[in-house]
């Protein structure tokens, strides 16, 4: 789950076990680019994601405690994540 911010989106939830948590992000981590490109409101953030698939690598940079951190993220599959609820 994510809210934007004037500057990126922050998380703001996260799935237990799923492939963002599992990759170190954090609830209240400002996510400023996805894979390079610039992450300006939560709609750029799913628009890049959606274009992703399972096992693809995704390197996200984030601004945690006043510190810009990079994590590699591995794709999920998302139709398995809905088949599990």
């Amino acid at each position: 789950f994510a809210h934007p911010l004037e500057e990126g989106v922050v998380i703001a939830g996260l799935v237990p076990n799923g492939p963002a948590a599992k990759s170190g992000l954090k609830d209240g981590d400002l996510i400023l680019s996805l894979d390079a490109e610039e992450v300006q409101s939560r709609r750029d953030l799913y628009l890049s994601l959606w274009r992703r698939g399972p096992g693809d690598r995704i390197t996200l940079e984030v601004m945690r405690d006043n510190q810009a951190r990079r994590l590699e993220v591995t794709g999920g599959d998302r139709a398995d994540f809905f088949r599990q609820l």
